[in-house]
């Protein structure tokens, strides 16, 4: 997987999907979009058409509808990513690289690896490159979101602040370093201020001042490698 800056169709769908989920995922004050990985399933119509964006969200990031959907692998781009700042495009790429496996007991050590070259993108037709794929968006595609309440009416009570996540398993990796849960919210109210704290400093050092970008390519490798063993492969 190699993972670039949004342009062109790319952009529009991507504005269009974030757009729908932060409609989605409002709450009485409002929300915020921490995190967000999806396939989208277009084939070549103009963006919208197949699926609506308001349809994609609800059945393949939220899950709360039976809009069911196959990602597509068209354009280049397999997934999108917005993580923070960042807007990614992460296309499925060949790769070539010189790895030396070594094992610690009968366990199988990560390979160190030399001359590393990104070559051009995948065949659609590459079944096992499509299927790393799929199993790499299992694990990152879904949505975190921070979502905000106001206070009850003709309460003294004040309102709060909820992190919520679906269909995403990114906090089970390395890259729970650089999803951004900090958030402060006034509530309405100059006394209801509610606030979420950061990622712990030990899940932060799992990143290693990493960027998203890198990480994700470097936990495709990874998932590859750890492949390599497997008699599926051979």
């Amino acid at each position: 997987m190699k993972c670039g800056p949004v342009v062109g169709l790319d952009l529009t769908i991507m504005k269009g999907v974030y757009n729908a989920t932060v409609n989605q995922t409002i709450g009485s004050m409002g929300s915020s979009i921490n995190y967000l990985a999806y396939a989208y399933p277009w084939r070549g119509e103009a963006p919208g058409i197949f699926p609506t964006y308001d349809d994609f969200v609800s059945g393949a990031i939220l899950g709360t509808t039976a809009y069911e959907y196959s990602p597509s692998y068209a354009n280049g781009t397999f997934m999108h990513v917005i993580s923070g700042n960042n807007s990614l495009a992460c296309q499925i790429r060949k790769t070539r690289y010189s790895a030396q496996f070594t094992f610690s007991g009968n366990t199988e050590v990560a390979p160190d690896y030399t001359d590393f070259e990104v070559l051009e993108s995948a065949d659609p037709g590459d079944e096992v490159a499509m299927a790393l794929a799929q199993a790499l968006l299992d694990i990152l595609g879904g949505v975190i979101y921070v979502t905000t309440s106001a206070p009850a009416a003709h309460s003294d009570e004040c309102g709060g602040s909820f992190l919520q996540t679906f269909n995403t398993r990114i906090m089970e990796t390395a890259l729970i370093g650089v999803v951004d849960t900090q958030n402060t919210v006034l509530n309405g109210m100059p006394y209801c201020q509610t606030s979420l704290p950061p990622i712990s400093a030990a899940d932060q050092a799992l990143a290693r001042n990493m960027s998203i970008g890198p990480l994700i390519e470097e936990l495709s490798r990874n998932q590859t490698w750890s492949l390599f063993s497997s008699s599926r492969l051979w």
